[in-house]
């Protein structure tokens, strides 16, 4: 079972979404807080840039709560308004690594990428009211 530990999204339902996640295992030598220093430096600032401008309607970054599997798995999963976005957010990511060079080393020596999934989907997210 995962937990969101980082997470926004935007109100609304949508047709034709995409839905793209990936899943990632900590090295045993990562620091401890290694999945909160990524996600605050690097991935929680590109993808709330992307949900600013409309390119993405809800990201989450989740780590294993419950350790049916490795405790040192996680999981970041974004949904973007049609399939054009998922390159979009591609390219996004390659220009973040462009301008930050030590970020693609630094995942790198922290977490191995296990697999990834897309689909489409009908989506619909509620705020929620007080």
């Amino acid at each position: 079972m995962y937990v969101s530990r980082f997470y926004h999204w935007r109100s609304g339902s949508w047709q034709g979404a995409c839905t793209h996640g990936e899943i990632y295992q900590l090295k045993p030598d990562a620091p401890h807080a290694a999945v909160e220093m990524l996600s605050k430096t690097t991935l929680v600032p590109m993808v709330e840039q992307l949900l600013a401008d409309g390119t993405i309607i809800a990201y989450a970054v989740d780590a294993t709560a419950i350790h049916t599997q490795s405790p040192d798995m996680f999981a970041v999963v974004y949904i973007t308004l049609n399939a054009e976005g998922l390159g979009q957010v591609d390219a996004a990511l390659r220009e973040t690594v462009k301008h930050h060079p030590l970020i693609g080393p630094a995942l790198d020596a922290m977490a191995v990428r296990l697999g990834s999934a897309r689909f489409g989907s009908s989506i619909r997210y509620r705020s929620r009211r007080a």
